[in-house]
């Protein structure tokens, strides 16, 4: 055996399954050497694997277990070994196979994911991948691939919108007419796999299973940690587990309400940033939202390709921001909320913060609260304004620059009053103790 060339070992191997691939590699010194000449055939036969199984219900147990191999036999190669370049790419297209697959994972009408062969057991094996393509995209982090995976489902997406935007209902929701009766058309479901697609990924889990109660509203509670780990949000963190698709355009279905003259809903498709209408739907549960901010921290801080580069100004936080802001202010619009309550989510988003990303962009988010507050009545901006600053000098407010102090204290309508809470006038002119504002 130690006589063949690995070329002649990784042709014999290639003949097995997975499963025995992976007994057979652990075997001798010879198979496992062979090992990475055999996976670039393996990513491309897995690939059309999975492309002939979008969208389907049914597919055959040993095909789940052979393919979990796979996914294992992939990790442990990969990481020990650099893919090629002709590799990565392969690789790239395979995870975004993967991606795609999530996206057209079979669900009833109200999203909720179906089994695979009517069984609870093909159904766990099915989701065992969900694990291991998390390691696989740290993989692909690390070498640079994420740039690849974003551009084949940015066109597979783009591909889909070609076959139906021309079609009869779903004209019926591009660029609405408010001014008639809003429309009872029912989408084919082709066309629902589509618009509806984000919605099943992440909207339907953020809806079901994150929690609701008062006691998951603490931002150092494990409520929220423990809600993030259930199997249903195994898709959406496969969509997340690329940065470079945070930015990406989806196209969606999206309710418009108007409640004068008379009370309307309209559904209309939108175009919107991935990660953007993840946040709105998940900022509504605060603590909850910050566990995705938490997660998708981890993704970014490995990802040494990304731009921009780590301690820039996070351009998903203006939207985060501006989500819990709207959902705060919602509730607000309810008779009989407590004030106490309304102060609490800046609180909440200020301590979450620092909790996550530190001091170093401390003055954006600062001036992103702002900027969605300052059209507010006065009442309102002082109170703003108060709960701001004294959550600041207790956890924050040295690391300011002086324009994230100036707009706090001039948020309020006696900005000149406030500065006696600002300690004092020298303080507001010292630059700040963290990095450089930039």
């Amino acid at each position: 055996m130690e006589q063949l060339s690995l070329e002649i070992v990784a042709e014999i191997v290639s003949y097995l399954d997975y499963v025995d691939q992976e007994n057979v590699y652990v075997s001798s010194r010879q198979f496992f050497h062979a090992r990475a000449f055999t996976m670039f055939l393996a990513i491309e036969e897995r690939t059309k694997w999975l492309q002939r199984h979008h969208n389907a219900r049914r597919i055959p147990r040993n095909e789940l277990l052979s393919h979990n191999a796979f996914l294992r036999l992939a990790n442990r190669t990969f990481t020990a070994t650099r893919p090629s370049q002709e590799t990565t790419k392969a690789l790239a297209t395979y995870y975004a196979n993967e991606l795609i697959a999530a996206w057209m994972v079979p669900v009833n009408v109200h999203g909720y994911e179906l089994r695979y062969n009517d069984s609870l057991e093909d159904q766990r094996l099915y989701q065992e991948r969900y694990p291991l393509l998390e390691r696989l995209g740290t993989i692909l982090r690390w070498i640079g691939g994420g740039r690849q995976v974003a551009q084949v489902v940015q066109e597979w997406l783009d591909t889909k919108w070609e076959e139906i935007k021309e079609e009869n209902e779903v004209l019926e929701f591009i660029n609405p007419d408010y001014d008639l009766p809003s429309t009872n058309i029912m989408l084919q479901p082709h066309q629902t796999k589509i618009l509806r697609g984000l919605e099943f990924l992440a909207l339907f889990p953020i809806i079901y299973y994150a929690p609701q109660d008062a006691a998951s509203e603490q931002p150092d509670s494990r409520i929220s940690a423990n809600a993030w780990q259930h199997p249903g949000f195994h898709r959406l963190k496969l969509w997340l587990s690329i940065p470079e698709m945070w930015n990406m355009e989806i196209r969606h279905l999206e309710i418009r309400q108007f409640l004068v003259p008379q009370w309307r809903v309209y559904r209309q498709v939108a175009q919107r940033p991935m990660l953007q209408v993840v946040l709105f739907r998940s900022a509504e549960f605060v603590s909850f939202a910050q566990q995705v901010l938490k997660h998708i921290r981890t993704i970014e801080t490995s990802a040494p390709y990304i731009n921009p580069y780590r301690g820039a100004r996070y351009w998903y936080e203006e939207g985060f921001v501006a989500s819990a802001l709207h959902w705060n202010f919602y509730l607000l619009s309810f008779p009989g909320q407590y004030i106490s309550l309304f102060e609490k989510i800046f609180v909440d988003i200020i301590r979450g913060y620092i909790h996550i990303f530190g001091t170093d962009t401390l003055s954006w988010l600062v001036l992103n609260i702002v900027f969605f507050v300052k059209d507010k009545a006065p009442a309102l901006r002082e109170l703003i304004s108060q709960t701001v600053m004294s959550e600041l000098l207790i956890f924050g407010y040295d690391y300011l620059h002086p324009q994230a102090r100036h707009a706090v204290v001039e948020l309020s309508p006696y900005g000149t009053r406030m500065r006696g809470v600002t300690r004092d006038k020298r303080a507001e002119d010292q630059p700040p103790r963290g990095p450089e504002f930039s």
